[in-house]
């Protein structure tokens, strides 16, 4: 009987100790693109211009655990994106896009608010919205 109680109390502390690890180890992965992954919606402005800011959507798809596409649509500015690859970095609580392959696009999310810049044509459009 002794020994069945020091092997319940063996398996009780290694699985203790499993537990602890991997909660441990949870807290300490790098920044994940799922967090971010998901439909946006705010406003679009035409940087230069005096029209007002126009209500727009941007989806960013999760590709890889530093990749997420990035497509944006406003009816108001007739504006349907195609899909852009954009690198996702991560410094003291602030995420970064910036293009995979030198399209000039570029953001940030911050405070759960994505700002991204980017251009077609000769415009150059700013988006600022919350997750939906």
């Amino acid at each position: 009987m002794k020994k069945i109680k020091t092997l319940l109390l063996a398996i009780l502390a290694s699985m203790a100790i499993i537990s602890c690890e991997n909660t441990e180890k949870h807290l300490d992965e790098p920044f994940s693109t799922v967090s971010i992954a998901g439909n946006y919606v705010g406003t679009l402005s035409a940087l230069g211009y005096s029209d007002e800011p126009q209500r727009a959507y941007v989806t960013l798809t999760r590709k890889s655990s530093d990749v997420v596409s990035f497509e944006v649509s406003c009816e108001k500015f007739d504006i349907e994106t195609d899909s852009y690859n954009l690198i996702v970095t991560e410094s003291s609580g602030v995420i970064t896009l910036n293009s995979e392959s030198g399209y000039t696009i570029s953001g940030s999310i911050s405070n759960d608010i994505l700002s991204v810049t980017f251009q077609m044509d000769y415009d150059t459009f700013l988006f600022t919205g919350k997750k939906d």
